[in-house]
């Protein structure tokens, strides 16, 4: 049970940072100027809907099945992740400009990234593509910031 309410918590916490990175790559395209990156964070914003959607998909399939134990030190990770992101989350809320805009969006793409890699151990084979999907999505929100900030 303890093993499920792990993988449960981990994607609940990627559902809550995808909910908040739609959040904020929509306000990044209300703020932004520039038709070209109002248009990316519009698709940025997207794509994290999709996400969402898709770890909602996992966790109704995974949770309860013969998921892969996690040792102590995993689980201790995990929730040292989830710790992080939440704080960030209650702090910043919605940005307030863009500085503060890109710094949410690439501290929630760098934790989800991380996240990401460890739910890949927990999933069944036949969710590791569309787990590995998500993570080269993700790398691609990463140096688009990187690029534009």
């Amino acid at each position: 049970m303890k093993k499920e309410k792990t993988v449960e918590n981990l994607l609940n916490h990627l559902i809550a940072v995808e909910t908040m990175g739609n959040v904020n790559y929509s306000t990044m395209a209300l703020i932004n100027t520039e038709p070209r990156m109002k248009e990316f964070f519009s698709i940025l914003s997207q794509q994290e809907e999709k996400h969402k959607a898709l770890y909602e998909k996992i966790k109704k399939e995974l949770v309860g099945s013969d998921a892969r134990a996690i040792s102590l030190q995993e689980h201790i990770d995990i929730n040292e992740d989830i710790k992080k992101s939440i704080s960030l989350m209650q702090e910043s809320g919605t940005a307030a400009d863009m500085d503060e805009a890109y710094k949410i969006a690439l501290t929630l793409e760098k934790d989800t990234l991380k996240l990401l890699n460890e739910l890949k151990s927990h999933v069944t084979e036949d969710q590791v593509a569309n787990v590995d999907r998500v993570i080269e999505e993700e790398k691609t929100h990463i140096k688009f910031l990187e690029d534009n900030r």
